[in-house]
């Protein structure tokens, strides 16, 4: 369920706005993984988790947390829509 729903997001951008959405997107899911996290079961808690480690072990700047994020939201939007 989550690699349609990882393709059901993705299928919305094309060429290298594509790229870069799968790999933000990619971030986030192994983020998850590595906690043994269900990337379709989070809260705010964990994805505020999420924003601290971009932020305090991976040092991303501001812009790039705010793309991340805006990339995990916008998952997350089509993933209610899809009632996932």
């Amino acid at each position: 369920m989550l690699r349609a729903a990882a393709a059901a997001y993705l299928g919305r951008y094309r060429g290298e706005s594509r790229v870069h959405t799968g790999s933000d997107l990619k971030v986030s899911l192994t983020w998850c993984s590595g906690r043994e996290l269900d990337p379709l079961c989070l809260g705010r808690a964990e994805i505020e988790r999420y924003v601290r480690w971009l932020q305090d072990v991976r040092r991303c700047r501001r812009s790039t947390v705010s793309r991340r994020l805006s990339v995990v939201v916008g998952f997350y939007r089509v993933c209610v829509i899809d009632q996932l």
